[in-house]
């Protein structure tokens, strides 16, 4: 399997950051670093994932987190997040509703002298580090790879998450942006809530108004599953090339399957292990760039193989980058570059 590439850490965050990530943290009575995470949901497969590689890195560090579900609300959340600065956690982790609705709160916490990370959202603060995934430019050269499968022609469906889900937006606009270089190509578009059932109806119905269809990118794995079954159930298998992006092991054997023609993986085991690590150097006082991007790699089938070859060899992409459905299925919860030091 190609070498995953060791996070570079550079950099300093500001004054104010690090008067808050110096100031002492509160221990727990064992001695462990105590971790708040406010979620925005604990029930969806990627969550549920990301909270295990999660526990695991708090297991090797010697940490604990408490896992918390705002459901879907930023006045959840941030009532969550103010009990965590209550009870004097050491670090507190966001996976961030409203950028700006949550800014406030997090002024509070970084003045209790407690850091902050925002995961897979833009939070600009003096208080906050963002973990963040390369969401546009990634979407990008998927869009791309579609675009030159079909021949620059013909209609392309698009179904994003959410508008206003900064995660959602990054990857509808490089998608978006790769297709506007073709004049041929007709794109279609509809949210499908990161959500299965949702994105089995939206496809179906965006099935049946164009029958020309050629291709669906959907942004995550979690509702390209429900896509898939509508393409299946239309009988369109053979017609429409299906991509997708999390890399969760299930795509990853769709790609081997050639179901899906490529994953987009930064793998949700790897992002909860690595935002753990992050908050467990920021807990012990280490400085840190504030803004902190995790690794991600292509797992491409036959489908897409000369297409991201063409990439590589216009210097588009990395050919390290590139994995197969078997190491994408290794690589979703290799965490070697982000575990602690023997």
């Amino acid at each position: 399997m190609s070498s995953m590439k060791k996070l570079l850490v550079t950099g300093c965050v500001s004054a104010a950051v690090m008067a808050a990530i110096g100031s002492m943290s509160v221990m727990a009575e064992d001695g462990e670093y105590v971790i708040g995470a406010a979620m925005y949901d604990l029930t969806n497969t990627f969550y549920v994932n990301m909270m295990n590689g999660g526990d695991e890195a708090a297991e090797d560090y010697g940490a604990q987190v408490i896992w918390k579900s705002s459901e879907g609300s930023l006045d959840n959340e941030i009532s969550i997040i103010e009990n965590f600065i209550q009870q004097g956690v050491d670090c507190i982790m966001i996976d961030p509703i409203d950028a700006e609705g949550v800014k406030s709160v997090i002024n509070e916490a970084g003045e209790a002298g407690i850091p902050v990370i925002t995961m897979g959202n833009l939070v600009e603060t003096d208080y906050n580090v963002n973990t963040l995934y390369s969401d546009y430019d990634d979407t990008y050269l998927i869009g791309k790879m579609i675009a030159e499968k079909i021949g620059g022609e013909g209609t392309v469906g698009l179904i994003y998450g959410n508008s206003g889900n900064f995660v959602s937006d990054q990857r509808q606009a490089g998608f978006e942006d790769a297709l506007k270089e073709y004049e041929g190509i007709t794109l279609v578009e509809q949210p499908g809530n990161f959500d299965a059932n949702t994105g089995m109806t939206v496809a179906a119905d965006m099935i049946n108004a164009n029958p020309d269809l050629k291709a669906i990118h959907s942004i995550s794995d979690s509702q390209t599953y429900g896509v898939l079954q509508a393409i299946q159930a239309a009988g369109k298998s053979d017609d429409i090339l299906l991509t997708s992006y999390d890399g969760e092991q299930e795509a990853c054997d769709y790609v081997g399957t050639g179901e899906f023609g490529c994953t987009l993986l930064t793998g949700s085991k790897r992002v909860g292990y690595w935002n753990v690590k992050v908050a467990y150097d920021l807990a012990s006082g280490e400085k840190l760039d504030p803004m902190q991007h995790i690794a991600s790699y292509f797992v491409i089938g036959d489908k897409l193989s000369e297409q991201a070859q063409a990439l590589v060899d216009s210097s588009e992409l990395e050919e390290s980058r590139i994995l197969n459905a078997e190491e994408g299925r290794a690589a979703f919860d290799d965490y070697s570059d982000y575990k602690p030091a023997q």
